[in-house]
């Protein structure tokens, strides 16, 4: 079935390039085929009322200095249940990376601000 995972996660800049060039043959392996990511930066972690960042606080005791909260949609189909495909697509982000979403069947069109990524080769 198409579905899209919308995630928003918590990375250092310097971690975004490695995510993305892994994410999509990650989340293959994990049972999400990816056709396109877009990403969109929401702000700094300077954002103290933030679950990211306060989950991140209470995990390292210590303010996430230089990182940022990134909006990210993944369109693509999974034979997973849809309750699965959100953190299947999360299994490619580094050990202990801090995030949340939802996963909906069909695929997301991509709003101002958000920008293509990534997307399938023909």
């Amino acid at each position: 079935m198409d579905i899209s995972v919308d995630l928003s996660v918590l990375f250092y800049p310097s971690q975004w390039k490695e995510v993305l060039e892994e994410l999509p043959r990650l989340s293959e392996q994990a049972g999400v085929v990816v056709d396109n990511i877009a990403v969109e930066v929401l702000y700094s972690a300077c954002e103290t009322d933030n679950v990211l960042v306060n989950e991140y606080w209470m995990r390292h005791g210590t303010a996430p200095a230089g990182a940022q909260v990134y909006r990210i949609i993944v369109n693509g189909s999974s034979t997973l249940p849809l309750n699965k495909c959100a953190a299947a697509v999360a299994e490619a982000f580094p050990a202990e990376t801090t995030w949340y979403g939802t996963a909906e069947i069909g695929h997301t069109e991509f709003g101002l601000g958000t920008t293509l990524a990534w997307t399938k080769s023909p």
